[in-house]
């Protein structure tokens, strides 16, 4: 697999009251484009090239920003971001937030926003429902404001230990897919239409604190991070891993992000 990646640009951009908790990428009708999420309740807009803000900061959310990702789902460029209050979706031209916010049709449940996706120039999101197991995890489609398919978010089986960790969007054979973690060690892959657990579980050795998943030269991969200070690549096609663990961390691995050719850590790159 060639994971060459051109060499990193640096730019300064800065406006942002707290920390970054997210960040997405996209060419957006020929800019390369930035916008960052952060745990100010804000998302900002910026030229990638220079570092210049667009516009002003988008508002609207009640609490942190941990989740954005960029499309085209209405066939304008728009971005869908989550926290721990709604989904909402943005407009990146005007900076116009797109419709109501996007809440889980359960009165009794939260809508904390899980994983985001761009896909086929969608935007798609999982939200869970809080801590109670009961409830179902959400699939949500951002061109009609609907969920298009659930799953569990945990059994309850196991009190807190099989409840879902971390959780990522992946398309899989044509299909979209949730890829969800427990505190089992269990990693398990579900259709995101129809709810279906796809084969068996997974057993890790340790618990997977944080996946993402990529589109590698037409080969879809999940990236596994876990308690054990490793990670790990897993093609989600052939359920079988590639090569060896990624060793080297000192501390517990937290979320990272496949880009491209390039798989990125927070604090090291391979």
């Amino acid at each position: 697999m060639d994971t060459a990646s051109p060499p990193p640009r640096q730019i300064r951009a800065t406006g942002h009251t707290d920390a970054v908790l997210a960040v997405a990428a996209a060419v957006l009708d020929g800019r390369e484009t930035v916008v960052t999420a952060s745990a100010d309740g804000t998302l900002r807009r910026w030229d990638a090239a220079t570092g210049a803000p667009l516009g002003a900061p988008l508002t609207g959310h009640t609490g942190p920003v941990h989740a954005v990702a960029l499309g085209t789902p209405s066939g304008r460029p728009a971005a869908l971001s989550g926290g721990y209050d709604a989904l909402r979706r943005w407009d990146l031209a005007t900076g116009e937030q797109l419709g109501e916010a996007l809440v889980d049709p359960d009165p009794a449940a939260a809508t904390i926003t899980r994983a985001t996706r761009a896909q086929d120039g969608g935007l798609l999101a999982v939200t869970s429902p809080g801590h109670d197991a009961a409830r179902p995890m959400r699939v949500w489609d951002a061109a009609t404001g609907t969920p298009i398919g659930r799953f569990p978010y945990g059994t309850g089986k196991l009190g807190l230990v099989d409840r879902t960790v971390a959780v990522a969007l992946a398309r899989v054979d044509g299909r979209t897919v949730v890829v969800s973690s427990t505190d089992d060690a269990k990693v398990r892959i579900w259709d995101a239409t129809t709810g279906r657990q796809l084969g068996k579980p997974l057993v890790e050795r340790y618990s997977v604190r944080s996946l993402t998943t990529a589109d590698l030269d037409g080969r879809p991969l999940a990236l596994l991070g876990s308690d054990h200070r490793s990670a790990r690549l897993l093609d989600l096609a052939t359920r079988e891993p590639l090569g060896e663990p990624l060793t080297g961390h000192s501390s517990l691995l937290y979320p990272f992000a496949c880009c491209c050719k390039a798989v990125l850590y927070r604090s090291r790159c391979w």
